[in-house]
């Protein structure tokens, strides 16, 4: 970037999580330079290339996962950056760049300091923490259903509950750098870089870059319910990593998932159908970013 920006347009995502009442307010009290802008989350990714198409290098996003990810690809390769202003419910991917609050994220902007990450991709398209196969998709289905009606956390038990009294198994091959494996199972993890599923085997080395983790859960039905009753028993007590035999976990910057069948998948938080075969890799300083500066602990 050659100089400091004089305006940064701030895309809200109305429908976000943490959406603020005042946009205009929020933005002033980050940072004057911030532009409010209140949009459907549907329509970011085109506000996106409206924007880098005028010339803009520095744009705002405030919303959660899944608005972030369709912003990454919006952004993806370009030499504009994002600013990340986590405006959700769980806000993953902004916990990872050290901005745990709006705050956060006006310290970034005014230290103007860029880094480049990677990012997954499948299909052409981008996730930035994790892509599942499986019954997940089921839960967040039941879970927007519900939420208008009794909120998010709720809505979300009823569709755990759902997925694990209905759990389905699908069939898929994992076709991985050196093997290859077939699995009937209820749920594929995939995640952006190492220990990036709370239940981690340690890996036999560590690559410079970032791998994709594998995750394959083996239970399902009622014996599902009982992993799921262990792990969280065990992430309660930080027992990390955590091995259970019901999980296998594999490395790999390249993975292809064949299946006889079209796969339900969830990108951060948002639902996919995908036709097999699905190329899931990493692309190193694929997306520019702002960060914050180090913490000062005194």
């Amino acid at each position: 970037m050659s100089g400091p920006p004089t305006r940064v347009p701030l895309l809200l995502n109305t429908g976000g999580g943490s959406a603020p009442a005042d946009p205009a307010a929020f933005a002033a009290e980050l940072d004057p330079r911030l532009e409010a802008r209140p949009l459907p989350g549907r329509e970011i990714p085109a506000a996106i290339e409206r924007e880098l198409a005028s010339g803009t290098r520095t744009i705002a996003v405030a919303g959660g996962d899944g608005t972030l990810r369709s912003a990454a690809e919006a952004l993806l390769d370009s030499d504009a950056a994002l600013l990340v202003v986590p405006a959700g419910t769980l806000n993953h991917f902004a916990r990872r760049l050290d901005i745990e609050t709006p705050e956060r994220a006006g310290e970034a902007l005014r230290a103007g300091r860029e880094e480049c990450v990677p990012v997954g991709t499948f299909d052409g398209r981008v996730f930035l923490n994790t892509l599942t196969f499986g019954e997940y998709a089921r839960v967040l289905r039941v879970r927007t259903r519900f939420r208008r009606y009794i909120g998010k956390w709720p809505a979300a038990a009823i569709g755990f509950i759902d997925a694990l009294v209905r759990s389905r198994r699908i069939a898929v091959t994992l076709e991985l750098e050196d093997r290859s494996i077939t699995r009937r199972t209820a749920l594929v993890w995939v995640g952006l870089g190492w220990g990036s599923f709370p239940v981690v085997h340690e890996a036999a080395e560590r690559r410079a870059e970032p791998d994709l983790e594998v995750a394959v859960v083996r239970a399902h039905g009622l014996a599902a319910a009982a992993l799921l009753l262990r792990l969280s028993a065990r992430l309660v007590r930080r027992e990390l990593p955590i091995r259970d035999e019901a999980i296998e976990v594999f490395h790999a910057r390249r993975i292809t998932i064949r299946s006889k069948r079209r796969l339900d998948a969830t990108a951060d938080g948002e639902i996919f159908r995908l036709s097999p075969p699905v190329e899931i890799t990493v692309r190193d300083r694929a997306l520019r970013v702002l960060v914050p500066p180090a913490r000062d602990d005194g």
